[in-house]
């Protein structure tokens, strides 16, 4: 029933494939379903410009899991390395 301080919805980023930026939150939210809580899920970003690095995170949301509707969510991002 607490706050997801450390839960959520994260990235990590990398040039090359093999080094990768220490994982930054990218929502704060319940990451596993709990009867009656919010949860974000399955989070994708659509990149829309020309650099790679602005977009739309995608991703599941329930504000109380267990009820209906779920929605599909999305706010910009921009990534700088």
């Amino acid at each position: 029933g607490l706050p997801p301080a450390h839960s959520g919805i994260y990235g990590a980023w990398s040039t090359d494939g093999i080094s990768w930026s220490p994982p930054k939150q990218l929502v704060a939210d319940q990451a596993v379903p709990q009867t009656g809580m919010s949860v974000s899920w399955e989070a994708s970003i659509a990149f829309d410009d020309a650099s790679g690095s602005e977009g739309t995170l995608i991703y599941g949301y329930s504000p109380k899991w267990g009820s209906v509707p779920h929605y599909m969510a999305g706010r910009r991002i921009r990534i700088s390395l």
